[in-house]
């Protein structure tokens, strides 16, 4: 089959999918999600994930999430609020303190574009 060619690992093709569908303007996916969206288990997604590219699947949307919050903060003038929704985050607050672990900063204190 064509996930074994990749020795465990995903696809170029699969891996794509996930960086696109993850930077997507729209909330985290879920695992199940790109499990299906690439054809495979929520079991092989994962442990192809981390052999191909060496993290986890969930480090890795966290990461791609905060990549597009710090975008967004930085060139748009999105209030933090609609930012957080935006990215699905429950609260602009659960995302402040999420952003602020990642990346060291407040999103309040990232020079913005004025409105």
């Amino acid at each position: 089959s064509q996930q074994n060619s990749f020795r465990g690992g995903l696809s170029p093709g699969q891996l794509r999918i996930i960086r696109e569908r993850t930077n997507a303007d729209e909330p985290a996916p879920t695992l199940s999600e790109l499990a299906v969206l690439c054809g495979i288990s929520v079991r092989h997604l994962n442990r192809g994930f981390k052999q191909s590219k060496g993290q986890t699947m969930g480090k890795y949307i966290e990461n791609a999430r905060m990549e597009r919050a710090f975008t967004l903060l930085k060139e748009t003038s999105l209030s933090v609020e609609t930012i957080a929704r935006k990215l699905g985050y429950a609260s602009s607050t659960s995302f402040s303190c999420a952003f602020r672990r990642s990346t060291g900063f407040q999103p309040s204190k990232i020079n913005r574009p004025k409105s």
